[in-house]
């Protein structure tokens, strides 16, 4: 592999922090993988940063589904070098009056997510000695209010991230956790929607 362009996967890549991660680790010479459940945005966004990327079409709750992009990316690129779990989701509601379903869907996408992620490219980082980055959030720690599923699914990002690092040291593979905040995403402009996101966001 020595001499190779390094490969990198980023899930959630079709807009936001994701996409702005693919086109940066482009521009900064990685060859990249544009994985989730956008895949006429995530295909244009490929076509935009040229040969050196690929999408898949994948919830990342799938196991079966992210295996494949996993895979598939091996089979094209020759390697995984690092991965950027950043596929998330949010609901703006309070915990009285959540849909269990919501709640549910928030932890499965952000936490189990990153479960998968972490199962599916670990052998390849293992080779590679590569690294991953779980995306977080400020509202691990700030726990705001009407934003309790995805609070709880960013703290428990972090933690599992913070095990994964501590199990595999060993193996050279490093593991990172970023805590973003109000950037300006689609996630955020849609919260903002709500009056009481919005409120929360300004106090």
């Amino acid at each position: 592999m020595a001499g190779a362009r390094k490969v990198a996967i980023i899930t959630g890549a079709a807009r936001g922090i994701g996409a702005g991660v693919a086109q940066g680790l482009a521009k900064a010479g990685y060859t990249v993988s544009l994985v989730g459940l956008e895949g006429d945005l995530l295909r244009q966004k490929a076509r935009e940063i040229g040969d050196g990327a690929i999408a898949f079409e994948v919830d990342v709750t799938d196991r079966y589904s992210m295996g494949n992009a996993v895979e598939g990316t091996r089979e094209r690129f020759g390697r995984i070098d690092a991965v950027v779990s950043n596929a998330g989701i949010s609901n703006f509601d309070l915990l009285r009056t959540m849909a269990p379903e919501h709640f549910r869907r928030v932890m499965a996408v952000n936490v189990e997510g990153t479960f998968n992620a972490i199962q599916a490219t670990l052998p390849h980082l293992i080779e590679s000695r590569g690294y991953f980055l779980g995306v977080a959030s400020i509202a691990a720690a700030m726990a705001p209010p009407g934003m309790a599923a995805y609070g709880a699914s960013k703290g428990a990002t972090e933690n599992l991230c913070n095990t994964f690092r501590a199990e595999v040291s060993h193996l050279g593979i490093d593991v990172g956790v970023a805590y973003f905040g109000w950037l300006d995403t689609d996630l955020v402009r849609t919260g903002n929607s709500h009056k009481g996101f919005s409120f929360v966001r300004e106090h």
